[in-house]
């Protein structure tokens, strides 16, 4: 609102004018331009289409909203080096995707010992190597397929 600059009184407002956040209740307008977002959002990455919600975060700093918008959001973009949610998980998936390699690569090494080995290898010991995704118990694995003469005996002491 604005004063006069002659008499010091208030004028009215115009009617385009809507008040601060701070000086009004205006829960229901934040409420539906909340719903709006979110229905725009969901639609747009539905579609694949990419999303500037890792900028707002990035953009919101070290404050309680950013608490508040990594309570909120669980989908996003990857701009990497500034430790939004979405970095962040995109990175533990990383690592758990290399994990797996990591399994799926012990696995294989150990059946191809038992196979240069010429040691008989049932299906169910097969399938109970590949599916194993510890690679210390691989490793296990692994250097007992240099010493055993029957492949059930990799998991003797398991």
């Amino acid at each position: 609102m604005k004063e006069s600059d002659t008499q010091g009184e208030r004028s009215e407002p115009s009617e385009d004018y809507a008040e601060p956040f701070c000086e009004a209740d205006r829960e229901p307008e934040m409420r539906a331009a909340h719903a709006h977002f979110t229905e725009r959002l969901h639609k747009a990455i539905d579609k694949g289409e990419w999303v500037p919600a890792e900028l707002l975060e990035i953009g919101l700093g070290d404050t309680p909203a950013r608490t508040i918008w990594r309570s909120l959001v669980s989908v996003g973009t990857y701009l990497p080096g500034r430790g939004t949610i979405v970095e962040e998980s995109y990175l533990k998936g990383v690592e758990e995707g290399r994990e797996e390699g990591r399994a799926e690569e012990r696995a294989q090494m150990v059946l191809r010992v038992l196979e240069k080995r010429r040691i008989f290898t049932l299906a169910r010991t097969r399938e109970r190597i590949t599916a194993c995704p510890d690679t210390d118990v691989l490793d296990r694995w692994l250097d007992r397929a240099f010493t055993i003469t029957d492949a059930e005996d990799l998991f003797a002491e398991d």
